[in-house]
């Protein structure tokens, strides 16, 4: 499966996606400040299950 690159989408775009796969709101909040605000390479941190799902489906 070739899994499409989430960087680079505008907010509302990734909140949607993300939505799509049944993820909160707030979920696109934090990605959105993962990626363009603290520049992070990969996702870490407590919340294992939505590392997980997240990681299934994007890159």
């Amino acid at each position: 499966m070739n899994k499409p690159s989430i960087y680079g989408l505008p907010y509302d775009k990734l909140a949607a996606w993300l939505a799509e796969r049944g993820f909160k709101k707030s979920r696109a909040d934090r990605v959105w400040e993962q990626l363009y605000r603290s520049r992070v390479a990969s996702f870490g941190g407590d919340d294992a299950g939505a590392r997980a799902r997240l990681g299934c489906v994007a890159r």
